[in-house]
């Protein structure tokens, strides 16, 4: 952690990159969270892209975060049964697994944030039927036909017309046993493009337009741009620190909503050509 400014520091997070705030946004668990009990410092992380999700991250160790959701959103007559101030707001901690079909809240034990006196404490509701691992979502939801609803750790809750979705019959390099995806557009990313795992939806890669980050590019007649778009698979941050691009193997997708990824011969590409710099030879 590092302070930038007087009253403000700087939280380096591996989710959420350099996060900055203020003394005064610190929620103090005076008892730790259940099983993180050292932990007594934390601030709740709001992304538009992420919504309703929340994240909670320690200060402590900035490695450690949790995803919340407002129960309400789960279950509109959700009741914690107790008093509680006013000003206090429950959230309760989501488990978001590789399997959607899993993610689940721990509905059985809420956090209650007092967002007057920036305190926070997790309970567990007594005599209830609520339990720790409350799947969001059944088999019966999942797939009604036209829809099938996503919990990603990048956008939150992403609901998905079948129609929309990709099969990759080969999957990707290093991904050959996912084949379902979705390709996501969010206005504050733009122009970069997101490729979300359906059968893994924690599992998402950012993707841009080979030609923006190179107008020359060539992909030796494996390409055809009346029926085909494609895309190059962005690194955000590499061991050197900078965005690069899988520019040496291209994802393209077809009108028919089939998608493969290939490898062109030529050596002129990289495989993580720096964004902003010159095209490897």
């Amino acid at each position: 952690m590092s302070q930038t400014e007087e009253n403000e520091d700087t939280l380096r997070t591996p989710d959420f990159g350099d996060v900055s705030f203020v003394g005064n946004h610190v929620f103090t668990f005076h008892e730790g969270l259940h099983g993180f009990e050292q932990l007594r410092r934390f601030i709740l992380v709001s992304e538009e892209a992420t919504e309703p999700f929340k994240w909670l991250i320690s200060i402590d160790n900035p490695a450690i975060g949790f995803p919340l959701i407002n129960p309400m959103h789960i279950d509109a007559n959700y009741h914690i049964g107790e008093e509680i101030s006013p000003n206090a707001v429950p959230m309760v901690v989501v488990t978001l697994t590789n399997d959607y079909m899993e993610t689940a809240a721990n509905m059985k034990s809420p956090i209650v944030f007092d967002c007057v006196a920036m305190t926070a404490r997790q309970i567990t509701l007594s005599g209830s039927d609520y339990s720790h691992a409350f799947k969001l979502m059944s088999r019966e939801q999942s797939n009604n036909g036209n829809t099938r609803r996503l919990y990603t750790a990048q956008f939150g809750i992403v609901d998905v017309a079948t129609d929309n979705i990709l099969t990759f019959a080969d999957g990707l390099l290093g991904f050959d046993y996912l084949r379902e995806f979705v390709l996501i557009s969010v206005e504050e990313t733009e122009p970069m493009k997101w490729l979300i795992s359906l059968d893994e939806p924690s599992i998402g890669f950012p993707l841009l337009s080979p030609w923006l980050i190179d107008p020359d590019y060539d992909m030796r007649g494996q390409f055809d741009a009346s029926s085909q778009v494609a895309f190059a698979v962005v690194t955000l941050v590499n061991p050197q620190g900078k965005m690069s691009a899988n520019m040496k193997a291209p994802i393209i997708i077809g009108d028919d909503r089939n998608g493969r990824q290939i490898i062109l011969a030529s050596d002129k590409y990289s495989p993580t050509q720096e964004i902003g710099g010159a095209t490897a030879s």
